[in-house]
């Protein structure tokens, strides 16, 4: 067994797995997987590339993935305990989000568990260095209560257009400095004007949803502008010099100044 891997075990209600519940929960773990990997790695983009390793057909069914690092840090195992002590603690009823848990990944973890009403008895999920972690519908009701935690208001970032994407919705990611990146989503009648901005510095404005620890996950884009490189912006250099003293002597000005006269 790989050192850094992570094995899905599904027990099927009959002797059989339905092919759709199998397919959720594979889409799923690879959901929350990529989320995990996307917080964890350096610059809020992943890192990872998944392979399968290990698939056992008899009853249950356990599938091994792991993670290939494409970069010099491999945070494979870092990225597979979140995923396992965030799954641990939405079963376990937690009060608070899970470590690198969004919305989204919440949401995910949700649709994992909803294959128990569907021909699945059992979703397991261990590692060779970990405990095993069993679901129930428990981690459905706890990810309703966080996802209720997370709030909307309508704001305003600056930041470089970076990751444009067409596929499954419209989206880019922002990144500035202080929050960090950003995933947008906007309507297509937006496209060429974002084509246009990519990889450039603009404004955008629209619906923000913040977690509880007000910490931007996602925003609706509404409007958009681009904004001055800082090449294009006034350089010290340009600037003309300023005659403070009107012609007088520097020394004599200040002297007058002292002075009151």
């Amino acid at each position: 067994m790989r050192e850094d891997q992570l094995s899905m075990r599904l027990t099927g209600r009959e002797e059989h797995i339905p092919a759709s519940s199998f397919a959720v929960c594979f889409e799923q773990m690879f959901q929350i997987l990529r989320d995990m990997d996307t917080a964890i790695s350096e610059g809020n983009r992943p890192s990872l590339k998944w392979s399968i390793s290990k698939v056992a057909m008899n009853s249950p069914l356990v599938l091994s993935v792991f993670g290939a690092s494409t970069e010099d840090i491999d945070v494979g195992r870092e990225v597979i305990t979140a995923y396992s002590e965030g799954l641990r603690r939405l079963e376990e009823g937690t009060e608070r989000v899970p470590q690198h848990f969004t919305i989204k990944t919440l949401e995910a973890a949700k649709k994992l568990v909803s294959v128990l009403s569907d021909g699945i008895q059992g979703v397991e999920f261990f590692t060779p260095y970990g405990d095993l972690v069993k679901l129930t519908l428990q981690t459905a009701v706890t990810a309703d209560k966080l996802m209720g935690k997370f709030y909307e208001e309508y704001a305003t970032f600056e930041g470089t257009l970076e990751v444009l994407s067409v596929h499954g919705g419209y989206s880019f990611n922002l990144y500035d400095d202080v929050h960090g990146r950003i995933p947008c989503t906007f309507k297509p009648e937006l496209l060429d004007t974002v084509r246009e901005m990519f990889s450039g510095r603009v404004l955008v404005a629209g619906q923000a949803r913040y977690s509880p620890s007000r910490r931007v996950v996602s925003l609706r884009v509404e409007h958009i502008r681009r904004l001055r490189s800082q090449n294009e912006l006034p350089q010290f250099s340009d600037l003309e010099s300023i005659n403070l003293t009107g012609g007088v002597d520097s020394t004599e000005f200040v002297r007058s100044l002292r002075s009151a006269d």
